[in-house]
């Protein structure tokens, strides 16, 4: 009987590898699994929470969290919600988006500062 031409090594090692990628592929799963879930309670708590900056913010939150799940990119909208909008916000802090928080008056210029600089701007364009 010749062993260089044996079948039964070459199936444990197969076995070992399957075994091994099986489980991979279940801890993949689980962790997909758990990501969804938090997807899930995201949204959940954008659907429910009470103390939004604004409504337009709540309805922006929510389209994108829902358009997400179209686009496959779910998993990573749940995390930016969680790390952009829901902390802040438990945290008592106000949200702001590229530099405007809602909570904030738009800055406007008072009169003394429109004279001064039409005063430096006729100054600048005297000859010498």
């Amino acid at each position: 009987m010749n062993t260089f031409l044996s079948v039964e090594p070459v199936a444990g090692f197969a076995l070992g590898l399957g075994a091994l990628l099986g489980v991979f592929v279940l801890l993949i799963l689980l962790f997909m699994l758990g990501l969804f879930v938090f997807w899930l309670v995201m949204l959940v708590d954008a659907l429910t929470r009470q103390n939004w900056p604004s409504e337009e913010t709540k309805i922006i939150s929510i389209i994108i969290l829902i358009a997400s799940l179209v686009m496959q990119i779910w998993w990573l909208a749940a995390l930016l919600y969680y790390f952009i909008i829901k902390r802040p916000l438990d945290n008592g802090n106000a949200i702001s988006f590229f530099g405007y928080s809602p909570n904030q008056p738009k800055a406007t210029t008072s009169q003394s500062e429109k004279s001064s600089s039409k005063s430096s701007k006729k100054k600048s364009t005297k000859k010498v």
